[in-house]
């Protein structure tokens, strides 16, 4: 017997009757292999020989299931030193003898007595494992067991997460007709919330309140906690109130929690309201709770009340963390003020807080989105100076730095350095970088980064790939993600073998090749399934190929069921680049109807698509529904309906609607600055240009390039040199680098103003810079030519000082771009003659240039020489290269047809015109008021008076408003044919139409006005042309004063000398 193991808690039986006694839990076994081969006080052995482990018994389901799950620890518990005794394993084993007594005198209630004291002694000294088998040693007795006990195992379960088993348990007590008390509910509450089963909690707390139960301070602290995860706070805070109302006192955490959960929602009333009521109930706001306010008034867009908060727990003698202060730092350099942003951080400096590389890393950020590179490597320089290492995040911020600014090559040798110092790059580091050549078309350049990123493990995410396919044409779109897919799939491979797989697909894959490859990247587990399948559908959409895309997502729920949100918007875009926006609209519904909510890009994209198609009230209409169901527009949203409001010309409702995105805490961004800006500058409003882009700068938004442009090209177009001068310095200090775009501006408008000369300076300062002249910079020299064919040059010494100025800074211009490009070069200066032969001469060379390099001209090309033509009365030569033009494919538009008109009006051939008129209007092409006016004006000239009337109630029928020339004209002839109430009648109409009369219409309706002695009428229209400056003829004011004296209004006439002498006239 002295080599037998003990059976724990059973006295020594002999081997045939312990064959017979099951062993009730897995928990023993685990002791066995816990424990070894010794025995102790504390732990007891199983001998597996001793023990039938198959009896064929039936034990309760919850005893079998927490087989071998109760943790090994609990088995070798060692007794705390807070006068607590173990028990002796003699004491256990007289107990159970005594049980066993009692049960052979049939004395069931005794025995069950001392079980349940045994248990509650076990209880009080937390000794489970010896607890677990007392239960299992009574149930297999027989013995009805008491609802502490119950109670006790279930807590110490759902303490241990052990949850299905706890279920059992609790049905098995309820099964035997013992009621569950208060914290029976309570540990079962516990046990759903920690199941994440809110819905059940629920029930059962509520059954709770139903019996007059109140839930323990620590269940409800949980069941807040699980409300406030599962983002129902309304439910939260109103367990809050009922704690209050039971006199219970939420623990700080709980508090924590919830303030959280309102500050993410953008509910500050409601969080501070909950901060009240925790002041109140003596709990002291930490700092962390404070910190979550700051973060939740920074997402608000409040960051100045952020920093009033920050001072209230300075003052108040707080300890502030890292995280308080770079919660502020971060909202400031999101917002671009950079300024701000390093105060805060010099006060966390001075406050004893140390900086981390979060708090660089944001800083650095900050910089590098204001092209500030230089300040941005002061702080990395900083940083290493503390002692803190820069992570991928830093160095990938420096690198997109340096991708905004244009310099790749600046870019690739940082990854490099960052590769050498031990900091490897990720997937973003890759994608930035992969994105910028894209950006470029320096194709090459990202295959091989995509290659390398491979090569090192790192697999590419839905990003990486589409930053791939930015730059490749849209009709390869689809085979270039097939292959990107294959690299994917064959990641493993070198580059050489890499490079000759992706190299063998030259054609679009079939369906079958696709799901082939799909199905292999799935079942190797390197992309999830809905990312694989948005690469493809994302590149058929954006091919136009809307059947594949359809196709592949019914393909994808074979494989992760339905499609997701990213999907939807790919299929929705797709439509929208189609023109089936009304269909894109339709599977807006569709998503919502499969449970999935629209994103504020899915309305982006919608809103886009209605605008580009000018239908800005179903824009607005998507906007609406978006607010409806709670998704917060933001800058992308509201670009595109500020942008159609410009173009509309709306330009009041396109403020209205900037201000309102202000209000509501969006902060615009510079494509949106930029939109209102270049509106404002093409309705001629310098001024409201201006007033903005100082407001854009000093809300810390940097411009981008194409603003700077349309500020550049407003100024030099109201005749501003000196301030576009200025501005262009700017953009020149911010790093920006001129491109075609900025000098095709300064050609045209150089070309506009008759300095040819000046205009081709630009064009060998572009060639000296490597910068290819494209189709609009040929066709803005070759306008500026033709129109200047008749012009005359002026020399310089007959400039006033203010033209001299403009010239002046005009050349500053020019030098500017010279010092400040990226190369160096002498600039070839071409000097254009007077002779207007040679202008039309050189802009036909300039056609044969641009079509030797392959640019075909178009209508604005063919236009401009066809005007020079006409304006050296070349009209044989122009209908050539009209015909020229046609055979070419082009249409001729009103454009080319005024053109026509004018020539044939100025030499002389009406007739010829109006042919030419009406062969337009057979052509479908709407003549516009531009080309009503020369034949208004020349009919007029020939006395054609019946013909020009007919023309201008043409064009009001149509909706057209007729030119001050084409007024002026009917006005002059009406006169000189004394038909003055007609004449006066098309005055008045061109007032209301808010043109303004020119000094020859005036002083002939006052003159005819009198000639009919209505003296009323021409003294209003005389005291009008005085308030507007226009000094009257002499003959005018001798005729309206002798009409008074005429008509014996004598009174009148003495006034109106008097006037002329105040306006002194």
């Amino acid at each position: 017997m002295t080599g037998r193991k003990k059976l724990f808690f059973f006295r020594r039986l002999p081997p045939s009757q312990a064959a017979h006694l099951p062993i009730h839990s897995g928990l023993f076994r685990r002791m066995r292999s816990n424990c070894g081969s010794g025995t102790s006080d504390n732990t007891l052995a199983i001998d597996e020989d001793s023990v039938d482990f198959n009896h064929n018994n039936k034990w309760p389901s919850f005893q079998s299931s927490i087989r071998d799950r109760v943790p090994a620890c609990a088995t070798q518990r060692k007794l705390p030193s807070y006068g607590r005794v173990a028990v002796d394993p003699k004491h256990r084993e007289h107990w159970l003898n005594l049980v066993e007594l009692l049960l052979t005198k049939n004395m069931i209630a005794a025995a069950q007595g001392v079980v349940s004291n045994i248990f509650r002694i076990y209880a009080k000294y937390g000794m489970i494992a010896e607890a677990l088998s007392t239960f299992s040693y009574a149930t297999h007795h027989g013995l009805m067991l008491d609802l502490l006990v119950y109670n006790y195992l279930l807590w110490k379960l759902v303490s241990r997460n052990l949850f299905s088993e706890a279920h059992e348990l609790y049905s098995e007590m309820t099964s035997k007709g013992i009621s569950p008390d208060s914290s029976t509910f309570n540990s079962m509450l516990i046990c759903f919330c920690k199941q994440r089963n809110l819905q059940q909690a629920n029930v059962f707390y509520a059954q709770m309140i139903q019996k007059g139960w109140v839930p323990r301070s620590a269940t409800y602290d949980v069941l807040i906690q699980e409300h406030c995860l599962q983002k129902m706070l309304p439910e939260a805070f109103r367990l809050i109130d009922d704690m209050i109302v039971n006199c219970l006192v939420p623990h700080v955490v709980t508090f924590r929690g919830l303030i959280h959960g309102f500050c993410n929602q953008g509910w500050l009333n409601e969080a501070c309201e909950l901060l009240g009521k925790m002041v109140k109930m003596g709990q002291q706001p930490d700092v962390y709770i404070y910190t979550v306010f700051i973060d939740g008034l920074c997402k608000k867009n409040q960051v100045e009340e952020a920093v009033c908060l920050l001072n209230r727990i300075e003052a108040a003698g707080l300890v502030t963390n890292t995280v308080t202060y770079t919660t502020i730092i971060t909202r400031y350099c999101k917002e671009g003020k950079i300024n701000p942003a390093f105060r805060v951080f010099d006060r966390m400096i001075d406050m004893g807080c140390q900086p981390n590389v979060y708090t660089y890393t944001v800083l650095i950020s900050g910089l590098c989105d204001k092209r500030q590179l230089e300040e941005a490597w002061k702080i990395f320089n900083l940083m290493l100076e503390n002692g803190i290492g820069p992570n991928v995040v830093t160095y990938t911020n420096l690198i997109d730095g340096y991708c905004k600014i244009g310099k790749l090559d600046c870019a690739s040798e940082l990854m490099d350095r960052m590769i050498a110092n031990g900091c490897q790059p990720n997937v973003h580091t890759y994608t930035v970088l992969i994105s910028a050549f894209s950006k470029e078309k320096k194709l090459e350049e990202a295959d091989e980064l995509f290659i390398r990123m491979l090569e090192s493990g790192i697999l590419p995410d839905h990003r990486t790939c589409f930053a791939m396919m930015k730059g490749h044409y849209k009709e390869r779109k689809v085979v270039l993600a097939f292959k990107i897919l294959q690299a994917i799939a064959r990641y493993h491979l070198d580059s050489q073998t890499y490079m000759e797989q992706i190299n063998g697909i030259q054609n679009k894959p079939d369906l079958e090749e696709a799901e082939l490859l799909l199905g292999e990247i799935i079942k190797r587990d390197l992309l999830p399934a809905k990312v694989a399948y948005n690469i493809l559908i994302n590149a058929a959409c954006a091919e136009g190929n809307l059947d594949l895309a359809f196709t592949l997502v019914n393909k994808m729920a074979l494989h992760e069921g339905r499609p997701n949100v990213f999907t939807y918007n790919s299929l929705i875009s797709g439509l929208c680049k189609k023109g089936l926006v009304k269909e894109a609209d339709m599977l807006l519904y569709e998503m919502r109807a499969q449970g999935l909510l629209p994103n504020e890009i899915t309305y982006a994209i919608l809103i886009n698509a209605y605008c580009k198609e000018a239908k800005l009230d179903l824009a607005f209409a998507v906007l609406e529904r978006m607010n409806e169901v709670g998704c917060v527009p933001n800058a992308y949203t509201y670009d595109p309906l500020i942008r159609g409001l410009c173009k509309e010309g709306n330009l009041q409702d396109a403020q209205l609607l900037f201000c309102k995105m202000v209000e509501r805490g969006v902060i615009p961004d510079e494509v949106i600055y930029g939109s209102l800006i270049d509106a404002y500058c093409r309705r001629g409003k310098i001024r409201d240009a201006c007033i903005l882009f100082e407001d854009m700068a000093r809300k810390g938004c940097h411009p981008n390039f194409h603003t700077y442009c349309a500020l550049i090209n407003g100024l030099l177009n109201r005749n501003k040199s000196e301030e576009a001068c200025r501005c262009l310095n700017m953009m020149l200090e911010d790093g920006l680098v001129p491109n075609n775009v900025l000098y095709t501006i300064l050609i045209n408008q150089f070309c506009r103003k008759g300095k040819i000369d000046l205009a081709f300076r630009f064009v060998g300062q572009m060639v000296a810079n490597g910068i290819d002249l494209d189709i609009v910079t040929y066709g803005s020299l070759i306008n500026g030519l033709c129109r200047n064919v008749t012009g005359i040059r002026r020399e310089y010494s007959g400039l006033t000082l203010s033209e001299a100025n403009a010239m002046q800074a005009e050349n500053e211009i020019f030098s500017l771009l010279q010092e400040k490009t990226l190369i160096q070069a002498e600039v070839t200066i071409t000097h254009i003659t007077n002779s207007s032969e040679a202008k039309i001469n050189l802009a036909f060379e300039l056609l044969k240039e641009m079509m030797d390099k392959g640019c075909a001209p178009d209508i604005y090309v063919y236009s401009g020489l066809i005007n020079g033509l006409c304006r050296v009365h070349k009209l044989r030569d122009a209908y050539e290269l009209l015909n020229r033009m046609m055979e070419e494919g082009l249409v001729p538009n009103k454009v080319v047809y005024t053109i026509l008109i004018n020539a044939h009006c100025r030499e002389g051939e009406i007739d010829l015109a109006l042919k030419v008129f009406d062969q337009m209007n057979v052509e479908n092409c709407i003549p516009d008021s531009m080309t009503y006016s020369p034949l208004i004006k020349w009919l007029c000239k020939e006395r054609r008076l019946q013909e020009a009337i007919r023309l201008l109630n043409e064009m009001c029928e149509k909706g057209l408003v007729p030119t001050r020339v084409a007024y002026g004209a009917v006005i002059h002839g009406l006169c000189k044919v004394c038909k003055i109430d007609l004449a006066f009648k098309f005055f008045m109409d061109m007032v209301n139409h808010g043109l303004k009369p020119s000094s020859l219409n005036y002083n002939e309706v006052i003159c005819g006005l009198c000639e009919n002695n209505r003296v009323q009428e021409a003294h209003e229209l005389f005291n009008e042309m005085l308030m507007r400056g226009i000094a009257p003829y002499e003959v005018t004011r001798n005729k309206l004063i002798e009409t008074c004296y005429k008509t014996g209004k004598f009174d009148l006439a003495f006034m109106i000398t008097e006037n002329i002498v105040d306006m002194r006239f």
